[in-house]
């Protein structure tokens, strides 16, 4: 429509290839994933791959996974600039205990070469198992927590159970302490929660108290390994009869021990040395009754001036006169009598065997005789 100043009309001027007009959006024609199942396993490997095929080539800018699966909806997608029309994504995700099936998936940030956005990508992976919750073993049952010699031979029956179904072929493993001596029978699963070991008891003499079992291995259905589970009850081994007891033995003692088996040498005997923390006492001693007491010294001074002992020899009775306690012992040491006599007191020695004795009265002895026959 143009003409020059003489009155001449232009050329028409067609122009090709000036532009290009692009008002469609991007979309996806093909999504694929190995997402089938994500448990622990999945989630530490890190090889999660999201396939994208859009039907032109896009650059991905702010892309983002929207879910109704926590584990989802917190991942984090490697970054992708190069344009292409086919795109794998690296799915880092994480593990947050959950279990989730057939979530949804929303998946938005692309744009074409021209800046349009994606049509959002949203679909339901129905395929798709969500668990990276590790199973538990929530309750033990032991037929018995006590052993001893009585048991051995005998069978021992241990369960389990999980608060999940578990794999059947994973069998978990039972970890018992070097103290228990037990050779394995059985092992089964009684039921999707439930799991049995059975062993024969054997007696190793050995004794040990306070046990903790352990049990580990055994997967869910996800393929999530338990982790170590602990029976803290405390199991007794006791197939030794005999435990050596400190204490004292002596029956005579006063502080006799009924649970001891072998001596210390802490036994409190009476009529050994003590002190009985009086300043105006001798000759402190552990008394029959188990006190520990003395005898005032000014006493026995003015005992032992009136004290006499007498027929001697004798064969059948020896007389004592005085006041105090009077201890007879024999050759041997033995203690024949031991008593408190105020005034006189007749011994009865007929029965005892012919010999000298020795007679101890507050702070002074007496040698007698025991004579084998009648005196004239």
């Amino acid at each position: 429509g143009a003409a020059n100043v003489n009155g001449v009309l232009q050329r028409i001027k067609y122009g090709n290839d000036i532009f290009v007009i692009d008002t469609e959006n991007p979309f996806v024609t093909n999504f694929s994933t190995n997402l089938d199942i994500v448990n622990e396993s999945v989630v530490q490997q890190n090889q999660n791959v999201v396939g994208l095929s859009f039907n032109e080539t896009v650059i991905g800018e702010s892309i983002q996974f929207n879910s109704n699966c926590q584990t989802i909806q917190s991942s984090f997608i490697a970054p992708v600039v190069v344009g292409s029309d086919v795109l794998n994504l690296q799915v880092n995700l994480n593990d947050l205990n959950e279990e989730f099936q057939s979530p949804t998936i929303m998946i938005t940030g692309f744009k074409d070469l021209a800046g349009n956005d994606m049509i959002v990508l949203d679909t339901m992976l129905l395929t798709t198992m969500v668990d990276t919750k590790a199973p538990s073993l929530i309750a033990w049952n032991l037929n018995t927590t006590f052993f001893d010699e009585t048991n051995a031979g005998g069978t021992w029956m241990v369960q389990a159970q999980y608060d999940e179904p578990m794999m059947n072929d994973s069998i978990p493993s039972l970890l018992l302490p070097i103290s228990m001596d037990l050779t394995p029978l059985n092992e089964q699963w009684l039921d999707p929660l439930n799991f049995e070991w059975s062993f024969v008891i054997n007696d190793n003499n050995v004794n040990a108290s306070n046990l903790i079992l352990s049990a580990t291995g055994a997967s869910d259905l996800s393929g999530n390994m338990q982790d170590t589970m602990y029976f803290m009850d405390g199991i007794q081994w006791e197939m030794n009869p005999w435990v050596e007891a400190l204490g004292c033995i002596d029956t005579a003692a006063c502080n006799f021990d009924v649970n001891a088996n072998t001596n210390d040498g802490s036994c409190i005997v009476p009529l050994t040395p003590c002190d009985d923390g009086d300043s105006l006492t001798v000759n402190d001693m552990i008394q029959l009754d188990c006190s520990c007491s003395g005898e005032i010294a000014q006493a026995l001074e003015e005992q032992a001036l009136n004290f006499s002992i007498y027929p001697n020899p004798t064969t059948d009775f020896l007389n004592i006169n005085g006041t105090g306690r009077v201890i007879i012992f024999d050759v041997n040491g033995r203690v024949l009598f031991d008593q408190w006599i105020v005034g006189r007191a007749a011994v009865d020695v007929q029965k005892w065997a012919a010999g000298s004795y020795t007679l101890k009265a507050n702070h002074r002895e007496f040698t007698w005789i025991k004579s084998s026959f009648a005196l004239k």
